[in-house]
C-alpha cells in the first residue's frame, strides 16, 4: 500500500507541476467591452473590402492589371491583407461615378471651345464660317 501511495504523491506532484507550466505559458484574456462604432466600422471595412475584390473580378480592371504587369490574383491577395484604414482610403480613390458618367457636359464644353475657335478665326479674316461677323 506504502508503494501505491509512493506512485500517487508522485504523480500528483508532476501533475501539479505540469499544470503550472501550462498555465503560466497562456496568455491572459483581456475582456472589454465592444462598442457599436467599432461594430460599424469593421461592417463598413469589410463592405468596401467586398467592393474592392468585386471590382478586381472585372475584366477590363484585369486587362488593365495585367497592362501594367501586375497579376490580378496577387492583387486580390494584397487588398485581402490592407487593414481596415487603408482598405477605406483606397475606397474613397475609387470615383463613385461609374465609367462615362458626365460625357455629355464633355461634349458640350469641347462644342463650345470649336465655336469659339471658328468665331475667332472669322474674326481675324482667316475663315469664313460665319457671315455675320465680317460683311
Amino acid at each position: 500500500m506504502s508503494f501505491f501511495r509512493q506512485i500517487a504523491r508522485t504523480a500528483v506532484v508532476v501533475l501539479c507541476a505540469l499544470t503550472l507550466v501550462i498555465s503560466a505559458s497562456l496568455p491572459t484574456a483581456m475582456a472589454g467591452m465592444i462598442g457599436t462604432d467599432s461594430i460599424i466600422e469593421q461592417q463598413e471595412a469589410s463592405a468596401e473590402r467586398e467592393r474592392i475584390q468585386a471590382l478586381l473580378e472585372r475584366e477590363e480592371v484585369q486587362a488593365e492589371l495585367a497592362a501594367y504587369g501586375v497579376d490580378p490574383e496577387e492583387a486580390k491577395a494584397r487588398v485581402g491583407s490592407l487593414s481596415d484604414m487603408e482598405v477605406r482610403q483606397l475606397a474613397g480613390q475609387i470615383p463613385d461615378e461609374p465609367a462615362g458618367e458626365g460625357v455629355g457636359t464633355t461634349l458640350i464644353a469641347v462644342g463650345l471651345v470649336f465655336v469659339a475657335v471658328l468665331v475667332f478665326t472669322d474674326f481675324l479674316g482667316l475663315t469664313n464660317v460665319f457671315t455675320f461677323i465680317r460683311s
